[in-house]
């Protein structure tokens, strides 16, 4: 029962077009029970009974009574987990944080938030069967307690070289870090090999397979998702969206389905980019291309490094339109960017020049306009995100 309850909170929590079977499954105290033996038994038609209200009955609701279950939070644990937190407050200044997975408690921490801000909060493990756990215990404390410096009674060992002795893990040293966001890739050799431009550039790892970003963000009460577009399952939408009377003249890939069937099937054969569908709680709203800028068209037209990462970025789903949108999405592109390889040192994009709309939101994601310049079809704003200022003033 607990695992059927966690599971219906977490299909509420992601926000369906009609919540109304989840609400009436958790909410209510009774359930509306159809009584089939008691029917068989009477000998009742329910096709032709004058008042079908007589087989059934109101039972207790085994899954009611838990009354905390809306200050549950679920959300990734990792790329491929989902767990329960709930923090509860001792007193002023002092919460209990549980951690479920599968209706079973999996890790509890205590919390000590000062009421002065200007002091760091203190997490202290008390039980914890799964490392991860901590990293998500800790992003539970900055994102839903809004504290901006942690002291902890156990680092783990890849934070043991970051945080300075005796100093607080900041916010941005634990976005740069946590690793339960973005799927790992192994590292590649040193061996350049020349691009078609004629830059030179590194060996680069194989494409990530399946979701390969996931995370929860509590401002929205969504979880994003990013994976590579698949020709088949994703078809119909980049069809439809590139098709859009107001995407078509800026992507310029107006076409038949077998046209952007080609089109994927290319991308996906390509070894300098990896197309992207982008999802808030499974429902794609966009079309991504991150691409390694020094095998690019791009890459000659400044002074590009080695592992420069650049980004090309379609919404086509009407409901995920606006700014608080925008910049999640937007800064996750960029935050995956940064965590594939710590060797990234900027994410590059090259918008029309005359979009001033794009150039200007841009801005609010770290992308700072550096200049103009020529392609052979269009006239292009050199847009650069750079790793320190974006984790430093603008990752989420």
């Amino acid at each position: 029962m607990a695992d059927l309850r966690q599971a219906f909170a977490t299909w509420r929590a992601s926000h369906p077009v009609d919540s109304r079977l989840y609400d009436y499954l958790l909410d209510s105290p009774t359930l509306h029970w159809k009584r089939n033996v008691n029917t068989f038994l009477v000998d009742h038609n329910e096709a032709t009974l004058a008042d079908p209200s007589h087989i059934y009955t109101d039972i207790d609701n085994p899954f009611y009574g838990d009354s905390a279950i809306g200050s549950w939070v679920f959300k990734p644990a990792d790329i491929h987990r989902t767990v329960g937190l709930r923090s509860h407050p001792l007193d002023a200044s002092h919460y209990l944080i549980d951690v479920m997975e599968h209706g079973q408690a999996k890790a509890t921490f205590l919390l000590n938030k000062p009421e002065d801000s200007n002091h760091s909060a203190t997490l202290t493990t008390r039980y914890c069967s799964d490392k991860s756990l901590w990293w998500s215990a800790v992003e539970h404390v900055f994102y839903q307690h809004q504290c901006q410096t942690l002291h902890a009674s156990d680092y783990p060992h890849t934070l043991q070289t970051v945080v300075a002795p005796g100093k607080p893990l900041t916010l941005s040293q634990f976005k740069q870090h946590c690793p339960i966001w973005h799927q790992s890739q192994a590292p590649t050799n040193d061996e350049y090999q020349t691009a078609d431009n004629g830059l030179m550039h590194p060996t680069r790892p194989e494409k990530p397979q399946g979701v390969f970003y996931r995370r929860y963000f509590y401002h929205l009460g969504r979880t994003l998702t990013l994976r590579p577009a698949e020709t088949e399952r994703d078809l119909a939408c980049f069809h439809a969206w590139h098709n859009h009377p107001d995407i078509a003249p800026i992507w310029e890939l107006e076409g038949s389905l077998d046209f952007h069937r080609q089109y994927l099937h290319k991308a996906h054969h390509d070894a300098h980019l990896i197309p992207v569908i982008g999802e808030f709680d499974g429902q794609p709203f966009g079309y991504f291309e991150i691409y390694w800028v020094a095998e690019d068209r791009l890459g000659p037209y400044y002074d590009v490094d080695a592992f420069d990462r650049g980004m090309h970025m379609l919404v086509g789903n009407s409901d995920f339109l606006g700014r608080q949108y925008f910049n999640t999405w937007a800064q996750s592109v960029i935050h995956y960017c940064f965590l594939a390889d710590e060797r990234t040192p900027n994410v590059m994009g090259e918008p029309n020049a005359a979009n001033w709309r794009v150039v200007r939101i841009a801005r609010g994601v770290g992308m700072k306009k550096q200049k103009e310049f020529d392609f052979p079809h269009k006239r292009a704003a050199l847009m650069q995100c750079e790793r320190n200022d974006f984790f430093a003033h603008y990752a989420q």
